[in-house]
């Protein structure tokens, strides 16, 4: 880290690395057979408190047995207030947290650089999404492989559109809960045994808008966060979503700079960029200490294994009663006295 003048400031210990469990990993009751099975989930964590002003946010990597990972932030601290005269309620901009006392609205943006290169690239980015069947006999008439599935008569049609986004600008993109989009990064070159090509997908979680304008000073000093998604070619001097120094450029440094070049997004090492947004309209339950606020979005492998790869994971007795190096019988002296 680095200290207000510039000087350099070494943390010791600031990252945490651990295991937990996680609840139920998979579970299947069968009541024709009167069969159970259930397999616990455990998680390795890495972790870190990033202390900015007065909030702290804690960033947890997680790393799941189904080959899924996961990025939360966890929000804490202490919100900033402002007083209001005797009476006075600021609802709309703010909201009292205690008399007099008033705890503006505001947002909060993270924007995660995920360098992707699935099954050691080239990669190539598509967004996935629910696409409806027009009811009625004909279906989807347009399209090029028309059978007998694009018929409709019911109305309850509906198929995961693919697009393939092959550039810079059509990869800029905000996320769509109501359609289930998410993106998909594959491998071309690579398959597994059913031919699909190898890869994962980012799955996002709870998200906002940047209610800001377009030439506000947040937004030409923050332009990363105008969409959920960007997507770039590898470059090692591309690091920051802001650019190098955000608090002194005029403003457009960064992914806005970079994304202008329009540049080839098929076949490539792929960086991807998550920007997760924040809304926090305060409470009375937020003081005087911010209760966590908890949000996170996924990378899933699909198409990556042949089968799942959480099938090997043992039953919980056979964990607990197997044969632990260091934990068997230890005979005490007054044991041995008694002998």
């Amino acid at each position: 880290m680095n200290t207000a003048d510039g000087e350099p400031n070494v943390l010791e210990n600031a990252i945490c690395l651990h295991e937990e469990d996680n609840g139920t990993l998979w579970e299947r009751s069968d009541w024709r057979t009167e069969t159970d099975e259930v397999r616990r989930r455990r998680r390795l964590v890495v972790s870190f408190v990033a202390a900015v002003g007065n909030y702290d946010y804690i960033f947890n990597w997680y790393f799941y047995q189904d080959a899924s990972m996961e990025v939360e932030v966890r929000l804490t601290g202490i919100d900033s207030v402002s007083a209001v005269g005797p009476g006075e309620d600021p609802e709309g901009y703010g909201e009292l947290l205690a008399p007099q006392l008033n705890g503006p609205i505001h947002q909060h943006f993270f924007n995660f650089r995920l360098d992707m290169n699935v099954d050691d690239g080239p990669n190539t980015l598509y967004r996935v999404q629910n696409q409806q069947v027009p009811a009625g006999p004909d279906g989807l008439e347009a399209m090029a492989e028309a059978d007998d599935r694009c018929h409709n008569p019911g109305g309850q049609a509906f198929y995961a559109d693919r697009t393939k986004l092959e550039s810079e600008s059509e990869a800029k993109d905000l996320i769509d809960p109501l359609k289930g989009r998410y993106w998909q990064v594959v491998n071309p070159e690579q398959t597994n045994r059913l031919g699909k090509p190898t890869g994962y997908r980012l799955m996002p979680g709870n998200n906002v808008e940047a209610a800001v304008q377009p030439n506000s000073s947040v937004m030409k000093r923050s332009g990363f966060i105008e969409y959920h998604l960007w997507a770039t070619p590898y470059r090692e001097d591309e690091r920051f979503p802001a650019g190098e120094y955000p608090n002194q450029h005029p403003g457009g440094a960064g992914l806005p700079a970079w994304t202008e070049a329009d540049r080839n997004l098929e076949a490539e090492d792929l960086v991807l960029w998550y920007t997760l947004g924040v809304n926090h309209v305060t409470r009375p339950e937020d003081w005087p200490i911010l209760p966590v606020q908890v949000y996170s979005v996924k990378l899933q492998p699909v198409n990556f294994f042949e089968e799942s790869p959480a099938i090997d994971v043992p039953p919980q007795h056979a964990i607990e009663n197997q044969d632990v190096p260091g934990h068997g019988h230890c005979e005490t002296d007054a044991e041995a006295d008694d002998d």
